[in-house]
Order: C-alpha cells, then structure tokens, then sequence
C-alpha cells in the first residue's frame, strides 16, 4: 500500500513541477519531466495499486491452524461461506470472509460452529468445523 501511495504523490508532483516549469519556458524539454510523472502515476495506478487495495472477493486460501468461526453457511453452486476472525481476535473490525469448496470439508458442515481446523496432509488441506 505505501509504494501505490509514494508513486502516486511522486507521480502527481512531478507531473505539476513539470508543466509548471514548460509554463514558464518557452522550450518544451521540460515536458519531459511530465512524462516521467505520469510513468510514476502508471506504476502506481497499475503495478501496486491492484495488489495493495481489496477486491472485495472472498478469499479462497486459509493457512493451516485453528481459526475463531464468525458464521458459517452454504451458498449457492455447492460452496460454503465462513466469516473468520483474523489472528485470534475476536472483533467484528477484524473479520476474513471466505468462500470454500463443500467437498473441502471433512464430513458434515457445521453451521453452529465456533472454530475452523485446518490440517494439512500431503499437501492438501482438509476443512473442519467444530
């Protein structure tokens, strides 16, 4: 997030500093200066902005471990959402939302759980609810 931030106020600066200094000038070898700031501004708006900001879609990967269970329910095309709480706190401003497979889980999907178990064997991981 801070390198989409740094190159966008860079971006925007040297863009300004640019056509501020053509203004003056009346040579247009200052443009260039502009065209270096909207490089930055394409860094930042397509290089680092998509990997720093959220979609909004939910995740699909959970590291293995036990995790505090918010809610559980089914969804449609045979998946199941669960709203996890992230790194043990128990905060409604702390919350994961994922959206698993229902054959990722092992056996019946608890909808009263209060804990997600992830087990990784053989490089597979296997969902229970508890």
């Amino acid at each position: 997030m801070f390198e989409a931030v740094f190159f966008f106020i860079v971006g925007n600066f040297v863009v300004g500093l640019g056509v501020a200094i053509a203004a003056i000038e009346d040579e247009a070898r200052w443009l260039g200066i502009s065209v270096l700031g909207i490089v930055f501004l394409g860094f930042a708006t397509f290089g680092f902005a998509p990997r720093a900001l959220p979609t909004g879609a939910p995740a699909t990967s959970i590291d293995a471990g036990e995790h505090g269970v918010a809610y559980v329910g089914p969804s449609e095309a045979g998946h199941v959402d669960v709203l996890i709480f992230r790194d043990g706190q128990d905060s409604e401003l702390s919350m994961t939302y994922y959206r698993f497979p229902k054959e990722a889980f092992d056996g019946q999907v608890n909808t009263e759980a209060t804990k997600l178990v992830v087990v990784k064997v053989d490089g597979f991981k296997k969902l229970v609810l508890k």
